[in-house]
C-alpha cells in the first residue's frame, strides 16, 4: 500500500502463519475493522468492515489535496484504505475485497464481493480465468477461455444453481485477456469501460440499422 509505506501487516516468521491472511499489524501499528458505510464505528470480531490502519508508515496526507486527504481518514486519523476485511479471534486479518469492486444487491442489504462469483464461475472447465465487474449494481463476468468455449447461457445457469439471484452474473463477455496493472491486479474499471462502450456501439448499431430500415421504407 503506497499510503503505508508499503506494508502494515505480516505473518509471523517464527509463530503461527495463516494461509490467505495477510498476518497481524507490525509493531507500532494499530488496525482494526470498521464499518463499511461511515468508517466510525468498529465492528465486531469476524464481521466484515473497511481495513484501518494508524502507524508510523502510514503517509499524513495526499500531496496538495487536502479534500483527498480528508476523506482518507476517519475521525480517528485511521486511514481507510478501501479494502474490505475481517480480523478473526487471533488478530490475524483477511483481505476480502476492495470496497470499490463490491455491490449491494439490495438496497438496504448485504454487500456482495466478485469473488464469490468468480469461485463458481472457476467451477466450470472451460474457464481459464475470470473477472466479475458490478455495472449498474448487476454483476457482469468477464471470462478468458480456453480453446473449447462454452455458450453464455450455459455459464448463466451453471451459476444459476451455485448462487443466489442476486449474484448470477447478467451478462458474459468473452474476451482474449484482461488488463493489468504492473504487478498483474486486474484492471476492473477498464473492464466496466469496455462493456460501456460495447453497449453504446450496439446500440448505435440497432440505430443506425433501424434508421437505414426506415428510409428505404
Amino acid at each position: 500500500m503506497t499510503e503505508a509505506s508499503p506494508v502494515t501487516h505480516a505473518n509471523p516468521l517464527f509463530g503461527l502463519r495463516k494461509v490467505g491472511s495477510i498476518g497481524i499489524p507490525l509493531p507500532s501499528t494499530d488496525a482494526r475493522i470498521v464499518d463499511l458505510v461511515s468508517g466510525k464505528k468498529e465492528v465486531k470480531v469476524g464481521q466484515i468492515g473497511e481495513l484501518a490502519v494508524s502507524g508510523p508508515q502510514v503517509m499524513l496526507g495526499y500531496w496538495d489535496d487536502p479534500e483527498a486527504s480528508r476523506e482518507a481518514f476517519n475521525r480517528e486519523s485511521y486511514l481507510l484504505t478501501g479494502d474490505v476485511a475481517q480480523m478473526d479471534t487471533e488478530g490475524y486479518f483477511r483481505i476480502i475485497s476492495r470496497k470499490a469492486d463490491m455491490w449491494y444487491p439490495d438496497k438496504p442489504g448485504d454487500p456482495a464481493f466478485p469473488r464469490d462469483v468468480e469461485e463458481v464461475l472457476f467451477e466450470i472447465p472451460q474457464v481459464k480465468d475470470a473477472a466479475v465487474v458490478a455495472i449498474a449494481n448487476r454483476p457482469i463476468a468477464f471470462i478468458i477461455t480456453q480453446q473449447d468455449r462454452p455458450k453464455k447461457s450455459e455459464i448463466i445457469a451453471f451459476c444459476s444453481r451455485r448462487l443466489p439471484p442476486q449474484q448470477v452474473p447478467r451478462n458474459v463477455v468473452f474476451v482474449d485477456e484482461f488488463p493489468r496493472t504492473f504487478i498483474g491486479k486486474i484492471l476492473r474499471r477498464e473492464l466496466a469501460d469496455h462493456f460501456a462502450q460495447s453497449q453504446e456501439e450496439r446500440q448505435q448499431r440497432t440505430e443506425d440499422s433501424s434508421q437505414s430500415l426506415s428510409e428505404q421504407i
